[in-house]
């Protein structure tokens, strides 16, 4: 409407102006001019208008669309996610159809599994606690060896204080180990000392009353103070101990033998022998066979027993031994030189006394038996003067 009035007003005053009226037409040309910039700026106001409401329709559009897809999007996912566990519920029903005991029985697994794990870190835990302890005990077991074997050379090499100084750091080291005990026993009868050697063995009767070593021990003990029958009634208890103690076997064997009884002494050596080859056993054997004239099974078992004492060498360092039957295998063939050049030998390889005794005595048995007695005395005189 105002416009409208605008434009009529623009058609008819040109119309009434007169020229007496100049004044007044000035002052309306004025007022038409303010009225065209009114024009004007109400123009440009209701494009702005039209503008803002088409950019508030662009943008309430504009979000109605981004509101739009993210309800599609929302949409589509709660779609997957009920698909995905639908799937998974089929899974599980196709997979055994765990029920609520099943799942139960999982529980209690992996509770089992977990005590198991809280048990066994809380034994690492002891073992890391024990570690000194342990490396304790390998520290002292290895002493123990060391003194032992230190020992048990010296006993075999005649040396028997030095042999007692090593079997007491045993004790020192192992109050209970009787095998020390036993060494000691036998050094100090080695050197005659029968009193305190009978106070070790029954010393080891103290710590283990069915020791079979400290029987054989004491048998040894009486044997060397010549009383045999004390001897022989140690040496079956020390058997009745230990039936297959092969040492007491040999013994008993050695004991009988010297006093004649030499069925019943061959009988304890095969018994031996049965339960274990050693050059020892099949000498005793060897022996027996020569003194009953059976020369073939004399000479078998003497080759049987050179060849097992050479196997021995390294496992018991007796290479002495194998010279001493030598030694005597060729004195009994009559071989006198090569018979003394075999115990010169055994007697470099160890200078201890009872190896020596031990082939004296066999060959003092043999004297016993043998018609020609000439080449047994002249071994046990080379023997004992040597």
């Amino acid at each position: 409407m105002s416009k409208f009035i605008l434009l009529i007003s623009f058609i008819l005053i040109p119309i009434f102006l007169s020229p007496q009226d100049n004044k007044e037409s000035q002052e309306k040309s004025v007022m038409s001019k303010d009225a065209h910039s009114i024009l004007t700026l109400q123009s440009q106001i209701d494009s702005l208008e039209y503008i803002i409401t088409k950019a508030k329709d662009q943008a309430l559009n504009q979000e109605i669309e981004f509101a739009k897809q993210h309800i599609e999007r929302a949409n589509r996912i709660i779609d997957w996610s009920a698909m995905f566990f639908t799937a998974i519920a089929i899974l599980i029903v196709i997979a055994g159809g765990i029920g609520l005991k099943q799942f139960s029985n999982l529980r209690q697994m992996e509770k089992d599994i977990e005590d198991n794990l809280n048990r066994t870190k809380e034994e690492l835990q002891k073992i890391k606690e024990s570690k000194s302890e342990i490396l304790e005990n390998i520290n002292r077991f290895i002493e123990i060896n060391y003194f032992y074997n230190e020992g048990k050379q010296a006993y075999q090499a005649g040396r028997y204080l030095n042999a007692r100084e090593m079997m007491y750091k045993v004790i020192d080291l192992q109050p209970t180990n009787v095998k020390a005990y036993f060494y000691i026993g036998r050094s100090l009868t080695q050197e005659k000392n029968y009193e305190e050697a009978n106070s070790i063995f029954n010393e080891i009767l103290s710590i283990d009353t069915n020791s079979a070593l400290a029987y054989l021990g004491l048998a040894i003990l009486y044997s060397d103070m010549n009383d045999k029958e004390q001897a022989e009634k140690y040496c079956r208890l020390s058997i009745d101990k230990d039936p297959k103690y092969t040492s007491a076997l040999d013994f008993i064997g050695t004991l009988l033998r010297d006093l004649g009884k030499i069925d019943e002494a061959v009988k304890y050596h095969f018994q031996a022998l049965r339960i274990e080859k050693v050059a020892r056993t099949c000498t005793l054997i060897g022996l027996i066979y020569y003194v009953k004239d059976d020369f073939i099974n004399s000479e078998r078992y003497f080759e049987e027993a050179d060849y097992l004492a050479k196997q021995q060498i390294i496992k018991v360092n007796r290479v002495h031994w194998a010279h001493y039957i030598q030694g005597l295998i060729k004195g009994l063939e009559n071989k006198m030189e090569d018979s003394k050049y075999h115990f010169k030998k055994a007697m470099e390889f160890n200078q201890s006394w009872p190896p020596r005794r031990d082939m004296i005595n066999h060959l003092k048995f043999l004297l016993k038996y043998v018609k020609d007695k000439e080449n047994i005395n002249m071994m046990i005189r080379f023997l004992e003067n040597e």
